[in-house]
């Protein structure tokens, strides 16, 4: 009978093994099935890949508007479709009038009809006169599709429109050029040389050597790299002019962009040297170069030497302004402390907030204020304490004078029930426990959230069939929503702790030294490992902790089947705040889809790294074997909208 059962339970458990492959085929066919659909309409329709920032009229919200032919027709006819394709609700509110006049304005003609003389009886002339007889409407069809020269048409045009320097002749893109790294050889040069490419001298000779022509010829390769990839990266920017041809009477300026802790950017005497090396062998190849070709102050002609060109103008976006949440939260859950972050986004794209009903629009040169502000950033801060591109942007700007925080009220909030006043950095924060699965219910049930939750978030009623008081597991976009109704209900600017916030306030797990972190290997994140350890020498078994169950039974690894934790949870204290210190047991972060672990965290020591784990923020973890839970604070003194 034992025997007969056993038999059974193996059959049942096979046949539904059978049938959740036959449904993840599916899906796969489906899938793919779309993705040939999607492929289709995209071949038929065309790329596009240049929009402009556009305000039409005061009564219209700002929006990335389509520009990437210049021919009047193509451009009216594209209009219909570029709209039904657009999901920008503001873009669907245009009508075509406004659409090819703005068109104009951003190309330097004051209307539509000024726009389609001159297109007539100057723009077609210029181009038979400069050979422009190849139009592409894939920027990689004129700038290198290879890996080792990755420029954007972004950054072209705001080199030769926001720099402020002198227009140049020509741009290095790699066009039509094959290349590879001379360190990809080192192998056969050492031998050939007798001894190791390790120094920049050495690539000086290589160059003249029969083996360098030898694998080159064989390759066929026209021009080699010659220092390593990571080097190379370094140098990959427009700022400099490693990848700019000027006229003779210009001095070339060169970039290395690596920076220091605490210092800013490394010394550039050597960089710069090597810089200088590698464009003089750069304007000695005949291949890989587009020549800048001025139409206007406004318009400009990038043309490679086999005809094929394209065209960049002022201010060009090579992606549409989007929502950052966009389709996995409504803009009325999120907590103002995002909000802020949006409308910042918002500046750099079109030049004003949302609060101001227009503006002129801001010319920033993008790649070099990026530059300037790691810089800066660097000067007094190290890489362990980088919080994000966005922040040290917004904080350079803000320092600049050029953005500006929005004014707001100070206010002294009352303690909420539940939370706990604690000190750290100079302010007053009130931080919460863990969000239970109660007040997270309580939450969906006075909000519409449960019928306004998108549905490309993961599910959460499965990784949450425990008791009522037992933390809440759910995704990040859930996290922020769930600060929004606190943020309503008690007047108060909540939010998600900080990282930095959330090591000051934890309790220090283990202080003597790194150890190896069985979770690094499953969250994408490198840690620091004891000399001693290896990371694959710890066992690591969720299974002490989480149980999967489908329908009474133990199974495993599907998205159906319920996570449930197997004990009860442990705990550390401090401050009157417990920490989980499972193994399984994350918290969201405030930066997105950063989660923080209170078992594997440590004091901060030099040259270290604080711990933390990076997930999707529209998924609940369990395809990981990980409940993620959250804690709401609000900073007491803090400014208000």
């Amino acid at each position: 009978m034992c025997k007969s059962l056993q038999h059974s339970v193996k059959v049942l458990y096979l046949l539904w093994k059978v049938y959740f492959f036959l449904l993840y085929f599916k899906t796969l066919t489906h899938s793919y099935k779309a993705n040939s659909i999607s492929l289709k309409k995209y071949k038929r329709i065309g790329v596009s890949i240049k929009y402009f920032p556009a305000q039409p009229n005061l009564q219209l919200e700002p929006c990335s508007c389509p520009l990437s032919n210049l021919n009047p027709e193509t451009i009216e006819k594209s209009f219909d479709k570029n709209k039904k394709d657009e999901p920008h609700k503001f873009y669907n509110e245009l009508e075509i009038n406004t659409y090819l006049n703005s068109v104009a304005k951003v190309l330097g003609y004051r209307a539509w009809n000024d726009y389609l003389k001159a297109y007539d009886n100057e723009m077609t002339p210029f181009l038979k006169e400069n050979g422009l007889t190849d139009y592409v409407k894939d920027e990689k069809q004129i700038l290198s599709s290879a890996p080792i020269i990755n420029l954007t048409l972004r950054q072209i045009s705001d080199r030769l429109f926001l720099s402020g320097r002198p227009l140049p002749k020509a741009i290095f893109s790699g066009h039509n050029c094959k290349m590879d790294y001379i360190h990809f050889y080192a192998s056969h040069l050492n031998e050939y040389l007798g001894y190791p490419i390790e120094y920049f001298n050495h690539t000086k000779i290589l160059i003249k050597t029969e083996e360098y022509e030898k694998i080159t010829s064989d390759r066929n390769i026209d021009f080699m790299i010659p220092i390593h990839v990571s080097n190379f990266i370094q140098y990959a920017n427009l700022i400099g002019d490693m990848f700019i041809k000027n006229d003779d009477n210009v001095q070339n300026e060169y970039l290395y962009q690596s920076y220091e802790h605490y210092r800013g950017l490394v010394k550039q005497e050597e960089y710069i040297k090597i810089a200088q090396h590698i464009h003089e062998l750069f304007l000695k190849s005949k291949k890989g170069w587009i020549a800048i070709i001025p139409f206007s102050k406004h318009l400009i002609f990038l043309k490679a030497d086999d005809g094929k060109y394209d065209f960049v103008f002022k201010n060009l976006r090579t992606e549409k302004h989007c929502y950052p949440h966009e389709g996995y939260i409504k803009h009325k859950y999120i907590p103002s402390a995002f909000r802020e972050d949006y409308d910042f986004e918002r500046w750099q794209y079109f030049g004003f907030r949302r609060d101001e009903k227009s503006a002129e629009q801001t010319d920033l040169w993008h790649e070099k204020d990026r530059h300037e502000a790691e810089v800066e950033f660097y000067a007094n801060n190290e890489l362990f304490n980088y919080p994000s591109t966005h922040e040290i942007m917004k904080n350079y700007y803000i320092k600049k004078g050029l953005y500006k925080p929005y004014n707001k009220q100070k206010i002294k909030p009352k303690k909420i029930d539940s939370f706990n006043k604690v000190e750290i950095d100079n302010k007053t924060l009130y931080v919460s426990n863990c969000i239970t699965i109660e007040e997270f219910s309580r939450f969906c049930e006075e909000t519409n959230y449960k019928n306004d939750r998108s549905k490309k978030l993961q599910e959460i009623e499965t990784v949450n069939y425990e008791e009522k008081d037992m933390p809440v597991s759910v995704t990040w976009y859930d996290a922020i929503a769930y600060c929004k109704w606190m943020e309503d209900l008690h007047k108060v600017n909540a939010r998600l702790l900080a990282k930095e916030e959330f090591y000051r306030l934890c309790p220090k797990t283990n202080s003597n030294k790194s150890i190896t972190d069985p979770l690094c290997n499953r969250c994408n994140y490198d840690t620091k490992i004891d000399n001693t350890v290896s990371l694959y020498d710890y066992k690591y078994s969720f299974e002490s902790e989480l149980i999967f169950i489908m329908d009474s039974k133990e199974f495993h690894l599907d998205n159906k089947i319920i996570m449930q934790w197997r004990k009860p949870l442990q705990y550390i204290e401090k401050n009157a705040l417990k920490f989980c210190i499972n193994e399984t047991f994350l918290e969201w972060s405030s930066e997105k889809g950063i989660t923080l672990s209170a078992l594997y965290q440590y004091e901060k020591m030099d040259n270290s790294t604080l711990y933390m784990y990076f997930f999707a923020p529209d998924s609940n973890n369990k395809y990981k074997h990980i409940k993620t839970c959250f804690r709401v604070c609000y900073e007491e003194g803090v400014n208000e909208y």
